[in-house]
């Protein structure tokens, strides 16, 4: 599984990219739309969907769309294809304005969500909290957090009682030390 890519973008097309990274093209399904140059250097978090014989790979420039990709496709009769539609088609911050506010008759005006709009509202409006929006501004501090290997559950808990407007680096110190009280009981 892949949490993100480094690379550069080589082609763009209606819904999909191809990102080299290390003399590699990976073609990666995105929202229609996001903006993209060619030979732009990005960093594109990845979700990797395996089929039968292909491997599709669906990318997002910020982490919190992935997380809200990867609620929706927890939804029943959501799939990547359509979660990926749904995105493509309004902005994050609107469409967790929706479902947090159980808008169902406006979600339903979002092509893609139709059908799906109270199913993801009941699915949804309870998970997507505030406490997220802390995960989502500090994403930096999470991956950097991550690939060191502190466990999720520590991590997610101390970033969770971050207070706003900390830059990443005071971030990253209030997480660690927060981790490491949390080990020394």
């Amino acid at each position: 599984m892949f949490s993100y890519f480094f690379g550069t973008v080589k082609d763009i097309k209606f819904n999909k990219i191809i990102l080299e990274v290390n003399e590699i093209g990976f073609e990666i399904f995105v929202k229609q739309n996001e903006k993209f140059a060619l030979n732009e250097k990005i960093r594109i978090y990845i979700y990797d969907s395996f089929k039968e014989d292909k491997i599709f790979l669906y990318g997002f420039k910020r982490y919190r769309e992935l997380d809200l990709f990867l609620k929706l496709i927890e939804v029943n009769g959501i799939g990547p294809k359509k979660a990926i539609q749904i995105l493509s088609n309004t902005n994050t911050e609107e469409l967790i304005f929706l479902i947090k506010n159980k808008k169902v008759s406006d979600l339903r005006k979002i092509k893609g969500a139709g059908v799906f709009a109270e199913s993801i509202v009941l699915k949804l409006a309870d998970v997507i909290d505030k406490n997220e929006d802390n995960i989502f501004r500090y994403s930096n501090v999470y991956f950097a957090l991550k690939s060191l290997g502190y466990p999720l559950k520590d991590i997610n808990d101390s970033i969770n009682k971050l207070n706003d407007g900390l830059s990443d680096e005071e971030a990253l110190e209030e997480v660690i030390r927060g981790i490491k009280n949390v080990k020394a009981r």
